[in-house]
This record gives C-alpha cells, sequence and structure tokens, in this order.
C-alpha cells in the first residue's frame, strides 16, 4: 500500500485521479476512471486489475511484486 498512498492518500482534490483510498468513502467512490471497488465480486474490481497490470497499471512505474 505504501506505493499507492504516495498519490491516493489526503485531500481528494489533490490525489492522483480524486482517488484516495486511505477512507472507506473514498475506496466506495472512486475517482475520475470511476468505482474502483466491486463489493463481492473482485473480478469485476478496477482496483484489482490496476495492480494486475490488466489495463490499467498501478503502480505506473513497475508492477507490484508478489510474494
Amino acid at each position: 500500500m505504501r506505493y499507492c498512498y504516495e498519490c491516493h492518500s489526503g485531500d481528494p482534490r489533490k490525489a492522483k485521479s480524486n482517488f484516495v483510498l486511505d477512507t472507506r468513502e473514498g475506496l466506495r467512490k472512486g475517482g475520475q476512471s470511476g468505482a474502483v471497488i466491486a463489493p463481492g465480486n473482485p473480478d469485476e474490481s478496477l482496483l484489482i486489475e490496476a495492480v494486475q497490470y490488466m489495463g490499467l497499471e498501478m503502480p505506473p512505474k513497475e508492477k507490484l511484486r508478489t510474494n
């Protein structure tokens, strides 16, 4: 999450793409691309797609390592 917080925490007006993930409201609302989570259906989640580099790629500089 440390990579995500650099750009997506704090004031939604200052966060990249107006998306903050450090609050429940921010996660539910999403950002410029719309909702990022699909409760009960992770396969439909934009957040999961982004960190798996399936279209939108987050973090943008390099894919997260999995252990």
